[in-house]
Formats: C-alpha cells, structure tokens, sequence
C-alpha cells in the first residue's frame, strides 16, 4: 500500500518511519525545504529513541521517502494522513489553519479514490469540517472517505507505543474506509492488539477524553502519594496496583467502606485529599454531583459528621433537599433562599 503522511513534526516523522518498518511504501511530505531536505539526508531534527535510526534504514530499502512535492504525493497514494500542527489560538482553541491549507491542497490534486485521516489531535466536527472542505475545493468530484485515526504517543517512548500500541483507535463512517485502516495496521492484528472501530467524532472524542483521563489521573496520584509518604507506603507499588484494574465505575460493594476507612487514616495524619472533586467552577461542581442523594445518603449512616463534611466537597452545589436536612451543622448557598434548608 502506498501512503502519505503531511506534516514531518513529532507525529508525522514517527508515524512514517514506523509505518514504513510495518513495510509500507510511504511519502512524507512538509513545505519546509530546510527540514525536507536535512531528512532526505537521514538527520531527525529532535530526539527520540530509535527514530533517527529506523528512519535511516527504511530509507535504505526504499520505503521511505521525503519530499516537498504534495501533489504528486496525493496522486500516488491511497490514504493520506495529516500530522500538521494544531496550536493554540486564542483563548485556548485549536488553530487548525495548517489543517485546512493542507486539506484544500489535497483536495485539488486527487486523482481518484482517497481516505483522508487526521492523525494530529483536532476538536470534535474536524472531521466534518475536512469533509465539506475537501467537496468544495476539489476541482472535479471525486469519491473520498474522511477517517480519525488519534496517536497516543509519549516522548521517548513513542516507537514502542506505535509498534505495540495499548490499542488503535478508527474513526470512520463507512465500511470501505474501515477496510482499509485495518489493512494499513495488518501486522498489529498479529500482537492480538486492540481495535476500536467507531465514527470520526467519536474517534476525536477519544483523543480529548483520554488527554483528560491522564491529567485527571496525575492528579490524583500525587494526592495519593501524600498519603503513602504518611503511612510509609511505596507510592510506585500503589500505582502500579492501581493500574492494573482495568474497570470504571464504582467498584465493589464494600467502596464506600473503603472511603471511609481512607477519611478515617487522614485525620490523625492532618492530611485532605480532594479525591478529584473540583470546587472552583460551579459547572464542574454541578459534574461532579453524580446521584449525591444517595451515596450522602449512604455515608449519613455511618456517620453523620463525615457526612457533612463530604457534602462541602461537593461545594454546597444544588444539593437535594432531603438529603442536607440529614446533615448537621451545614449551611446552603442558593440562588433560591426560599428552598434552602435551615441552617443546624
């Protein structure tokens, strides 16, 4: 199969030198004379592990080419990936204007069938976008499939997670697409590696979600490791329990036993973790109220005092009624005094 990758940054340079060793014949195509030509040379211009080396060898037996020629990478190839940067603009939004130049440039040279794939990470609707972008600057129509198909790599590991990935992720919305995605990624079948097939959006999902998890999980294992130098635990075993518990959700029957044991362990510490419960932003406080009736409701019967106490975790934040007259010494703020309890 013949293939396209545009963009050489840390994405795009990785994804072409490891799709290359999976022995695919491969195209990398940037504007950027001085880099295309220092990589034609066999020279990665940052480092990572392996990189400048695979690059170099795939060269040698001709899978790897680099080139400024977009147009003649277009025609020659079936799937065409996109590993553009997206930096931030303003406020924080993703500038995907490096994506649309290159979509439009795609657009006008196709010559026949193509699966056009973000591989750079974009917003929810860039896959939309890139459809009605490509519709309306092909010169002729054309038949073509939009695809997502996110990269979870990490610095200095980022070969071992593209040639032993935790799974892949296709984003597509037609099966000819899926097809084909699943041909380019043929050797990871041999690893039982595993595959998430869905549409484009929720493959962008996928991407923003699982950035969120990890930051999400950072978090609270640095609250965590508070506790272990407390009580003398080795923080990299707990994680590393931790992370083989492959579920979400709210675990066993004995969970909230459990968080209160851990309450219980802080107090004589003088420790409080937040246990990820975010009380600067009310709409975050109103996410984080996830059936409180019932699990206050819950902890209230073991003890009341810890009762209250987590329910202030929540930020006093549109909390059931039935539930806080339950709870002593608690005040509400309300934006409806006339349906706030009564202070005990």
């Amino acid at each position: 199969m013949n293939i396209s990758v545009v963009g050489t940054g840390y994405v795009g340079l990785v994804t072409a030198a490891c799709f290359a060793e999976f022995g695919v014949q491969v195209v990398a195509v940037d504007k950027d004379v001085a880099k295309v030509a220092l990589l034609q040379q066999g020279n990665v211009p940052f480092f990572e592990p392996g990189l400048e080396e695979m690059t170099r060898r795939n060269m040698r037996e001709g899978r790897l080419v680099f080139s400024t020629d977009l147009k003649a990478a277009v025609e020659k190839s079936l799937v065409i990936l996109i590993a553009v940067g997206t930096p931030s603009g303003d406020g924080g939004v993703a500038d995907l204007s490096f994506v649309r130049e290159v979509i439009v440039g795609i657009a006008r040279c196709m010559n026949g069938y193509k699966v056009v794939v973000t591989k750079s990470t974009v917003p929810m609707g860039t896959g939309a976008m890139i459809r009605k972008l490509i519709e309306q600057s092909q010169p002729r129509s054309v038949p073509f499939s939009v695809a997502s198909n996110p990269e979870f790599l990490r610095e200095g590991a980022a070969i071992e997670d593209f040639m032993r990935p935790n799974r892949v992720v296709i984003g597509a919305d037609d099966p000819q697409a899926i097809a084909i995605l699943r041909d380019l990624y043929n050797p990871l079948y041999l690893i039982e590696t595993p595959f998430v097939i869905t549409n484009v959006v929720s493959a962008e999902m996928i991407k923003y979600a699982s950035n969120a998890f990890l930051a999400t999980k950072i978090s609270f294992i640095n609250e965590i490791a508070a506790l272990c130098e407390a009580v003398g635990a080795d923080v990299h075993e707990v994680s590393r329990g931790m992370g083989l518990d492959n579920r979400i959700g709210t675990g066993g029957s004995s969970v909230y036993k459990e968080f209160l044991a851990i309450e219980r362990d802080l107090r004589p510490l003088a420790l409080r973790i937040s246990l990820g419960l975010n009380c600067e932003d009310p709409m975050t406080a109103e996410n984080n109220v996830i059936d409180v009736e019932a699990w206050t409701a819950d902890i209230v019967k073991h003890d009341r005092s810890l009762g209250s106490n987590l329910v202030e975790h929540f930020c006093d934040y549109k909390l059931p009624i039935s539930t806080l007259s339950q709870l002593p010494q608690f005040s509400l703020r309300t934006n409806q005094p006339r349906n706030a309890p009564k202070s005990h």
